[in-house]
């Protein structure tokens, strides 16, 4: 799977959905005028539609006046009620997740289930470069399901139902999350929560029109066009409803095809989605979802949601006759008992030894992005299991998150770090202060190329600080880095990284990227990538041709692209330059990321350092790159 082909196809599928909606819209439109028209032709003023003159005016199909105070009311009605429903959802996939009844697992969970679930969501998130989500579970769903909801990897949730802890094993639970994981890289949660928010306005109408038909009485005369009004109002407004669902289910099928394949690849274990997709067929509640809300969000589930004359996913036979060639089509009678048994302990795998070295080559690391493989799930496990347990403990509560994040950024130099620790213990609350000098032995075991995967690890915990707290915690992280008075690159793409991961806890902010082929765009590039190839090399000869090394994968770069003084690179301009480009369109991040990695790669000696380096600016332009493996 193409990380940034799947991106263009989901801003594709995107433009397609807003085309649909337009035509929805206009359909309701003229419906609303015909429907007023006719009404109002009808009544003429009267006090019964029997008591209208034999002799009237013909009637006049369009009346410009009133198609234009018809079209105006209803357009706004319907981007009112869309609006509505977008502001309800920039809340996060967490607000989706309990919308639906979810309930947050807390990360120190003592249940064996829940622990399963989460120690398959860290190993996905680590492999693949991604913040690690929340986690939600359904508790009074029975049926076998999940979904992921969010704008962006950075805010994203996974939830699952009950029964989807309860009756799969840890393959079939695996495969699963690789699926909901296939639509957190590809952009299918940020088409999937603006097809709700447009789906939620269309659905105005009707409410509007049952509202009114239950308030009016119909045994007063002047009441009836105000009943027939509803009336039509009520049909048109589910008629909409009834278009925007076959609209639903043509978004979301191919999408879920596509996912069903890529957690196969992730996998490399197609009995494990196929096994998960068969206990659905032969379970008696299947993947139904109980919740009332689950209508207009049953897009975003596994499978089914809810029987309904428009099946938002293909048929179960289809979608493992395609993973598992061969199958006949009939299910096994699955019985909750049968799953009953407690879950044994996972055996943890060996420690991985420490590395010195990494393979990387600049075509691996751009086709990497966005990608899982069964070695990089492996990799993810050894990784967690090589972080000390008390430091891992700490980074499931806000308060032991925070100050993990300040041990990141502690200093090698014993005396250095004495400064930082004088400094911290000024400005930091005596709690947060005292929780990181507990941590501190511990982060001291923690390997190099482990300080982004922990970073990661913390995000769950972090997103539930308040405004306040996040704010002090940035205050605490600037004053570490800047304690020696100079900041490195690394740790100014670990503040840069932070800032944006917690970020993502508040509304999402409206993006302003850079476009493609201007003054400004090449302006940037050239700032990010003299910073990059002085920080890989030690004097002006080799950084320059680090630097050409990477502008020379740029096509169409202007000649006058060239290495910047390093007494000009000032972090102010380096990080507005990361911003610009984090916002732009992944189809611009692409040739950027390129020239990133052979500046970096360019002499294929590649140390743990200049790889996580790199990797700090893909997380810097939200791009999920995966830990690189070691050599051999």
């Amino acid at each position: 799977m193409n990380f940034f082909e799947q991106q263009d196809r989901a801003r594709k599928a995107t433009r397609r959905l807003v085309v649909l909606f337009a035509i929805a819209v206009a359909v309701v439109v003229f419906s609303v005028y015909f429907a007023v028209r006719t009404v109002s032709y009808s009544y003429n003023g009267k006090t019964s539609l029997r008591s209208y003159p034999a002799a009237r005016a013909p009637f006049v199909w369009f009346h410009p006046e009133t198609f234009c105070w018809v079209a105006g009311i209803t357009v706004l009605v319907i981007g009112l009620g869309a609006l509505s429903k977008m502001r309800a959802l920039r809340q996060g996939g967490g607000y989706v997740a309990e919308q639906l009844g979810g309930r947050l697992v807390s990360p120190d969970t003592t249940d064996r289930r829940e622990r399963r679930l989460l120690n398959v969501v860290q190993e996905m998130a680590i492999a693949s470069g991604v913040p690690v989500p929340l986690v939600y579970v359904m508790d009074n769903e029975e049926g076998i399901n999940a979904f992921a909801a969010g704008y962006d990897p950075a805010s994203a949730v996974v939830a699952v139902t009950r029964g989807c802890l309860t009756m799969l094993s840890r393959d079939e639970l695996q495969g699963v999350i690789a699926h909901e994981f296939s639509h957190v890289l590809s952009g299918d949660m940020r088409l999937n929560i603006r097809l709700i928010g447009l789906l939620g306005g269309i659905m105005v109408i009707a409410v509007i029109g049952k509202n009114i038909l239950i308030r009016s009485r119909i045994s007063s005369r002047d009441s009836v066009p105000v009943f027939f009004a509803a009336m039509c109002f009520t049909i048109i407004g589910y008629g909409g409803v009834f278009v925007g669902r076959i609209i639903q289910c043509a978004v979301s099928r191919q999408r879920e095809y596509l996912a069903d394949g890529a957690a196969v690849q992730f996998t490399r274990n197609p009995l494990g989605l196929a096994g998960a997709l068969k206990k659905i067929g032969g379970f008696a509640d299947g993947s139904h979802i109980g919740s009332p809300d689950a209508v207009e969000m049953c897009h975003m589930f596994f499978a089914n949601a809810m029987a309904s004359l428009f099946s938002t996913h293909p048929p179960l036979e289809k979608r493992i006759s395609l993973i598992e060639p061969g199958f006949t089509g009939r299910f096994k009678a699955v019985m909750q008992a049968d799953a009953a048994a407690d879950i044994p302990d996972e055996a943890p795998l060996a420690q991985a030894a420490p590395v010195s070295r990494v393979a990387a080559s600049a075509g691996a690391a751009v086709a990497s992005i966005g990608t899982l493989t069964p070695e990089l799930v492996k990799q993810g496990k050894q990784m967690l299991s090589g972080i000390p347990e008390k430091f891992k403990a700490a980074l499931e509560h806000p308060l032991g998150a925070s100050a993990a994040v300040c041990c990141l950024l502690f200093d090698a130099d014993p005396e250095k770090r004495g400064v930082q620790i004088r400094e911290l213990r000024t400005a930091a609350s005596q709690l947060l202060a005292g929780e990181v000098m507990r941590l501190a032995p511990a982060a001291a075991e923690l390997d190099v190329n482990m300080r982004l995967p922990a970073l990661d690890l913390a995000v769950p915990a972090l997103r539930q600080l308040s405004a306040q707290q996040r704010e002090n915690l940035m205050a605490c992280v600037k004053l570490l880095i800047e304690s020696d008075r100079k900041i490195s690159l690394f740790e100014f793409c670990l503040h840069t990284v932070l800032s944006r991961r917690i970020a993502s806890a508040e509304a999402p902010s409206r993006k302003q990227g850079v476009k493609p082929g201007t003054q400004e765009f090449y302006g940037h590039a050239a700032t990010l990538l003299s910073a990059l190839a002085y920080a890989g090399q030690s004097d002006k000869s080799p950084a320059g041709k680090a630097f050409d090394a990477g502008a020379a994968s740029m096509k169409g770069a202007p000649e006058v692209l060239r290495i910047l003084p390093a007494a000009e690179l000032k972090f102010p301009a380096l990080g507005l330059a990361l911003k610009r480009c984090a916002d732009a369109d992944p189809g611009l991040k692409q040739p950027l990321f390129e020239a990133f990695a052979h500046c970096v790669l360019h002499d294929e000696e590649v140390s743990v350092t200049e790889a996580e380096l790199l990797r700090a600016f893909a997380y810097c332009l939200d791009l999920p790159l995966p830990p690189f493996l070691p050599v051999a």
